[in-house]
């Protein structure tokens, strides 16, 4: 029934570009800094920054939709001059096929998260009108808006440093074609 909608291949295809290519295995730096440090970066821009305000929470929703849809076009333009880029690229190159399904798997995930971010963005500016229930978190007392504030900032990181490398593949795959 969920079929159509379930996105869990597009989550597990972008994982698995953080791995190694040498060894495929996973690579304790990009794990680090896709996993570990949006974490350490969420809590202290929870400490640090307050984006309840109205005003805050629709700049990022605008932004994430800009940059969503401007994802989402790349999606379209890969899509529609797959067939041109995999006869440029010969049937012996392999790694480059990889990378390029590898930026498409990078691509669908940022738009994913573009848009988990949106939701959670637009459920922080409900809070007035939705009560969230608290919790405790070993001895700290946590709101359900403050744990939904932490989650959208450890998501928005995730975006930035998945848009990050993103443009850098892209960057690599246009410097070999040059060189090429």
């Amino acid at each position: 029934m969920l079929a159509k909608v379930n996105v869990w291949r597009i989550v597990k295809t972008h994982l698995r570009t953080l791995r190694r290519y040498d060894s495929g295995r996973p690579a304790v730096s990009d794990w680090f800094t896709f996993l570990v440090l949006p974490v350490i970066l969420s809590i202290a821009l929870s400490a640090c920054l307050d984006i309840r305000s109205s005003d805050a929470i629709n700049s990022l929703i605008t932004v994430l939709s800009i940059l969503a849809g401007f994802s989402f076009n790349l999606l379209a333009i890969i899509f529609g001059y797959q067939g041109k880029i995999k006869r440029a690229i010969g049937p012996k190159d392999k790694a480059k096929k990889q990378y390029i399904r590898e930026i498409h798997g990078n691509i669908s995930f940022s738009v994913l998260n573009a848009l988990l971010c949106i939701l959670l963005l637009l459920l922080l500016k409900t809070e007035l009108k939705v009560t969230l229930p608290s919790f405790t978190l070993g001895q700290v007392d946590v709101s359900g808006i403050e744990l939904v504030e932490l989650i959208t900032f450890f998501l928005l990181s995730f975006y930035a440093l998945t848009l990050l490398m993103i443009i850098k593949r892209l960057s690599i795959l246009f410097e070999h074609d040059e060189q090429a």
